[in-house]
């Protein structure tokens, strides 16, 4: 890998994970007071997910990534990734917070930093790898 590479990669690193920790605390915090006013949580990973996908996607694409050319399959690919981690997100709440009894603030907290380090590596190398090179 080249120089010019090497500091591309860490400069969208570092966007990237400024995008997301924010994206992630506000949606955390959102969850919270949600849940604390009384909104079920699954129901609420539900609305947040679907509001903040297209959010995350144009920030990603045109901030991070810097990605100019349109082409659906994008965004196809992102929302696939997007609704993977919700998945993962709805599936960790009905096993360890349905089953098992734990709080679902802390399980959804740690299922959300999961999820948020391997985005960064799928975005990279699934969805906007090539876009910039065409």
């Amino acid at each position: 890998m080249n120089l010019l590479k090497y500091q591309k990669l860490i400069y969208e690193s570092i966007k990237f994970s400024t995008v997301g920790i924010a994206h992630n605390l506000i949606s955390y915090l959102i969850y919270l007071l949600i849940t604390y006013y009384g909104g079920e949580p699954k129901m609420t990973v539900t609305i947040l997910t679907i509001i903040t996908a297209f959010i995350v996607y144009f920030i990603n694409k045109n901030y991070v990534f810097r990605v100019k050319k349109r082409d659906r399959k994008y965004i196809i690919h992102f929302l696939m990734t997007y609704f993977s981690f919700y998945l993962i997100n709805i599936g960790t709440l009905i096993i360890f917070v349905d089953n098992l009894g734990h709080p679902h603030q802390i399980v959804l907290l740690i299922s959300m930093i999961i999820c948020s380090g391997f985005s960064f590596i799928i975005q990279k190398i699934f969805i906007f790898s090539k876009v910039n090179q065409n």
